[in-house]
Parts: C-alpha cells; sequence; structure tokens
C-alpha cells in the first residue's frame, strides 16, 4: 500500500533522480574498484585478486562478459553454475581459450543440494509467473566447496533470479562468508519484498558484511568482522 501510493504522490522521473542519489552513497571511487562486464557489468575491489583467487559464479543467462573479463584481467578460474538452456548455449560463444578457465556445472544455487521447482520463466517457484514446475537440480556453496577442496570464497557472484536470499542465507548458517559478494535482489520482480531485502542485509551486516558499491538492485558487499 505504501509503494503505491508513494509511486502515485513522487514522478518517476523524481523517483530515478532519487535513488541515483542514494545510489551514490556507496559508490565513492577507490583505486581498486572497478567494473568489469558489459551488458551486465558489476563492480568489484580488485585487491587481492589474482590466478589463486576462489571465484564462484552463479547465473548465466545471456551474458558471461563479467566472467571472462576476470578471466583476461586476474587469471582466475571460476566454478560457474546455471541449469537453464540458456546458458549452454551461451557458453558456445566462449572463445576455447577462456573456456579453459569455466569450470561449469549445470546445477543451480540453492540452500542445499536437491531438486529444486523453478518457474517456467526461471526463478523461484511462484513467483516469477504461473504454471507447473520444471524441476532442475541445485547444489549448495557448501557441498561444492567440500567437493573441489576450498576451504574460502574470494569473490561470489549471484544472479539467481530469486534463490539468492536462501542462498545467502544458507551461507551464514553454514558460517561461509565470501571475501566479496556481488549480488542482484530480485525483490522488483516478486522474488522477495523489500523488506526482506533490507532486513538480509542487515543481518549480513551483522556477520561482518558492508556495502561498498550499489548500482539499483546489484549490491557488491566486503566481508569486514572488525569492522562489526
Amino acid at each position: 500500500m505504501l509503494k503505491q501510493v508513494y509511486k502515485a504522490a513522487v514522478p518517476a522521473a523524481l523517483r530515478i533522480r532519487m535513488r541515483h542519489r542514494f545510489d551514490d552513497l556507496f559508490c565513492r571511487p577507490g583505486e581498486d574498484k572497478q567494473t568489469f562486464g558489459t551488458r551486465c557489468p558489476w563492480t568489484v575491489l580488485t585487491r587481492g585478486l589474482g590466478p589463486d583467487s576462489v571465484v564462484y559464479s552463479g547465473g548465466v543467462g545471456e551474458d558471461i562478459s563479467f566472467e571472462l573479463d576476470l578471466i583476461n584481467r586476474f587469471g582466475v578460474t571460476i566454478q560457474l553454475f546455471d541449469p537453464s538452456p540458456m546458458a549452454l548455449h551461451t557458453l558456445s560463444t566462449v572463445p576455447q581459450t577462456s573456456r579453459k578457465a569455466l569450470r561449469f556445472k549445470p546445477l543451480g544455487l540453492a540452500a542445499r543440494s536437491q531438486p529444486m521447482g523453478f518457474s517456467p520463466l526461471g526463478g523461484v517457484m511462484g513467483h516469477f509467473g504461473k504454471g507447473s514446475a520444471v524441476y532442475w537440480n541445485c547444489t549448495s556453496l557448501r557441498d561444492e566447496m567440500t567437493l573441489n577442496g576450498h576451504d574460502r570464497i574470494d569473490l561470489l557472484k549471484l544472479d539467481i533470479e530469486g534463490f539468492e536470499y536462501e542462498v545467502l542465507e544458507g551461507c551464514l548458517r553454514d558460517r561461509v562468508f565470501p571475501q566479496q559478494l556481488c549480488v542482484e535482489f530480485h525483490n522488483f520482480m516478486g522474488a522477495g519484498r523489500w523488506r526482506d531485502t533490507v532486513a538480509l542485509l542487515l543481518k549480513m551486516r551483522r556477520f561482518g558484511y558492508r556495502i561498498v558499491h550499489k548500482n539499483q538492485y546489484d549490491y557488491t558487499l566486503r566481508h569486514d568482522p572488525g569492522g562489526c
């Protein structure tokens, strides 16, 4: 109700300017702050990124330029997850030299390793349209880290159509604290309410996460437990 009143009272152009002004609070430049990718860019802190960095990425969609930029710039190997047929098509366009640095699994990221019901349009069933659920196999970060022999994640990107809420809750539950997080919150598509996003961000803050960049629904957070 309040959202509807706000939209009715405040012109769209003013709402956009206010949103950009709010985002600017988190967009102060820094020597190690850079944006990578074209169609779906993400801003990260580059300090410490290198060939030995452990990078996990959930969500391919139609664009993988962010991951390719990281590979070309830092020589990283990326654990990549996406259960959709679209991901396979996108990966087929990647040059073979870059594909060697992608450890792709046709799995979704979720809180637990089990089949999950997706909407026919993709994303969390019940939020992204109606129709019979499409079941795709999913995996958890903790299980993947165990399989890969990783004891840390230096950078985690999540663009997973509403599953980010349970994945992040699972991280806090399992005490998996990626040093850096790039996440798109899909409350704008009905996967969660705005207050759910705020509540999760506040909870993550209690675990040491600080927002270092924001662009609409895309957030970059750094883990700084000493700053609690």
